[in-house]
């Protein structure tokens, strides 16, 4: 999704606290809170591992100030008619309503609990004007590592090119794996720094080292991001009145991003072992959920659609695709589970086999259409995911007629195939699925030649190397 890039480098925090101008909280507070880092940076070195390799830049501003240099970074790199795809995506989707509007919602979570972030474009770090010095250095820890993550590893460079099907703009759920790595360090720096001044960790100990600790940390992280929807505290927050898809996409990099990370850490007990993820980031959230994938190089698949004979098969002429991502393990599961029921047992499972897809989108006169592919880790658990595509589809759909085929190779289940409504088709073809959604159906629509179109149309391979900073000395 388009704000996953924008998660890197933030850290937020309750809206409920005080905004406190540098007047109002008294003269010199910007000059205590640069003097309070530059401190901070030179302890983290010690906490991490890592130290500065030179001056990092810093800012203060106050909340509008902040609020509005980040409204300007996303437009810049955000233009209007991305976000709006992304958002009829969405709608087509079934994870946001008709009505609600995408680019406000994400602003308002992510400028009403902000409490700082780290410009990677500029390599220039911006704090609060908050005079609250205990979460001021707590936010310093995370926001400053990141500018020493950016000194040592050149953290655009982590991310990868914009451009490509594994690029930023396409590739969303690689993105969200190089953020998960890059917050989950950050999150292990502050915690290991904020526990160490209550005396709560010895010297050079960090809470990875405490399993019990460690294991407490993620649970009450867990708990607070799947019970009130919202990882920190607030009533009636933006994050809380997001839709609960983009609740979780937001919160992901720092939960499971700390996950990874513990995992990397203990498989050799070293930093250094996580300090080499940087050189060879995951590339998909498969990696980040089960991390034993990555330490295995258990790489995905990258997929392509040929759009243009998909477009000669829809019904009609003047099909335009408009969108093409990657939705990625964790995204499928979200998806899945939005729309069965609340506790059902089959979105985890039905989720874990992916190996790779690619998912495109298709309008005329405002009206879209999605188009997956994707593979999976073999035969059965294609089925297991194409089954809870239909069980899906039939719960959004429930007036539809069914049809279904099946034979040597796997099965077919459509809904809608009559004319004057929209087919939902859902197909397996041994470890593949294809998924197809809101294609409006004449009387003389040939489903044959947009099955083909899409099958036909597919390819896949490698995921290219990431070609990321070398660790400076």
């Amino acid at each position: 999704m388009w704000f996953a890039v924008v998660v890197a480098g933030l850290v937020v925090s309750s809206p409920a606290r005080a905004q406190t101008s540098p007047e109002a909280a008294g003269g010199g507070l910007s000059e205590r809170l640069l003097e309070e880092a530059d401190a901070i940076s030179q302890r983290l070195g010690s906490v991490r591992g890592l130290k500065p390799l030179g001056p990092i830049t810093k800012g203060v501003k106050d909340r509008t100030q902040l609020r509005e240099s980040l409204i300007a970074k996303i437009a810049v790199e955000y233009p209007k008619e991305e976000i709006l795809a992304e958002q009829a995506m969405m709608v087509r989707l079934g994870l946001m309503r008709p009505d609600q509007d995408l680019e406000s919602i994400v602003l308002d979570v992510l400028t009403e609990e902000i409490a700082g972030y780290y410009d990677t474009d500029v390599g220039e770090l911006y704090l609060i004007d908050d005079p609250d010095m205990a979460a001021q250095r707590m936010t310093m820890a995370h926001e400053l590592f990141h500018a020493i993550q950016d000194q040592h590893y050149h953290l655009n460079s982590v991310q990868g090119p914009k451009t490509g099907l594994a690029g930023t703009k396409l590739n969303p759920d690689r993105v969200t794996a190089r953020a998960s790595l890059i917050e989950g360090d950050a999150v292990v720096v502050m915690l290991d720094f904020t526990l160490a001044e209550q005396g709560v960790l010895p010297p050079g100990q960090s809470v990875l080292d405490q399993p019990a600790m460690a294991d407490m940390v993620l649970t009450q992280l867990d708990l607070l991001a799947t019970s009130s929807g919202a990882l920190f505290e607030g009533q009636e927050s933006a994050l809380e009145r997001a839709p609960r898809f983009i609740q979780m996409e937001l919160q992901f990099p720092y939960i499971a991003g700390l996950s990874f990370v513990r995992a990397v850490r203990e498989a050799n007990g070293s930093w250094a072992d996580v300090n080499a993820v940087y050189l060879d980031p995951p590339n998909s959230t498969e990696q980040i959920l089960h991390p034993e994938r990555y330490l295995d190089r258990d790489e995905p698949v990258l997929i392509d659609l040929d759009e243009a004979p998909i477009q000669a098969a829809l019904p009609g002429d003047g099909w335009e695709m408009f969108y093409a991502s990657v939705v990625g393990e964790y995204r499928t599961r979200l998806w899945l589970e939005e729309h069965l029921e609340e506790g059902s047992p089959i979105p985890i499972p039905a989720a874990a086999g992916w190996d790779g897809d690619r998912l495109k989108g298709f309008m005329r006169d405002g009206h879209v259409v999605a188009v997956q592919v994707s593979v999976w880790d073999s035969a059965a658990e294609a089925k297991q995911y194409a089954e809870a595509l239909v069980q899906m589809s039939r719960k959004r759909r429930p007036g539809s007629a069914p049809f279904e085929r099946s034979g040597a190779h796997g099965e077919l289940v459509g809904l809608g195939m009559i004319p004057g409504e929209e087919l939902t088709l859902v197909e397996r073809w041994g470890a593949w699925v294809l998924y197809i959604d809101g294609v409006p159906v004449p009387s003389d629509f040939d489903l044959g030649a947009l099955r083909s179109a899409v099958w036909q149309g597919r390819r896949a391979g490698p995921y290219p190397k990431t070609k990321t900073g070398s660790p400076s000395p």
